[in-house]
């Protein structure tokens, strides 16, 4: 048997979704559902690329919706995240214990949980990464996308919440 350290960043991911869904779960209540994710998308020549292919289902879904007449010059905006370290762990407070229906834990807890999701995180992840928040990317009430650049490989980690 594999440990952890050796698996297969598929494995890995497999893994760190696994604890996004139960915190998503732990989250969610009466309607309210929430949804954390991390998958890898299609790396293509450029990051404009790479996040405008990636989203392109959203706009088809908006297209058929008739959430949006025009189809011309649809493009999803973002934007690059400085200090992703800082973003990143402001967004796990957010997403894992400010949500309206988040359990109550004490500090020891959160900090707990913070630790699992960031070690597993970093275990994907080995180097300094590039990171973009996207925009208008998502059809979720309230959403964080963020798409991670690592050595030419793309992921995007989202956080959601729908009724």
């Amino acid at each position: 048997m594999q440990s952890f350290f050796n698996n297969s960043i598929d494995e890995k991911l497999s893994n760190l979704n696994s604890f996004l869904e139960n915190m998503s779960n732990n989250n969610s209540g009466a309607n309210c559902y929430c949804f954390y994710s991390i998958q890898r998308i299609q790396a293509k020549n450029s990051i404009d690329e790479t996040i405008q292919n990636e989203f392109q289902s959203f706009f088809e879904w908006m297209i058929e919706n008739k959430k949006i007449k025009n189809q011309s010059n649809l493009r999803v905006t973002y934007e690059k995240i400085d200090d992703f370290s800082q973003t990143l762990s402001q967004e796990i407070n957010h997403w894992f214990f400010q949500m309206e229906f988040s359990p109550k834990y004490d500090e020891h807890e959160r900090g707990s949980l913070k630790h699992h999701f960031l070690n597993s995180f970093n275990k994907i992840f080995t180097s300094e990464v590039n990171a973009w928040r996207v925009l208008d990317g998502s059809y979720d009430i309230e959403y964080t996308d963020l798409v991670i650049e690592d050595h030419r490989n793309y992921y995007l980690l989202h956080f959601g919440w729908c009724d």
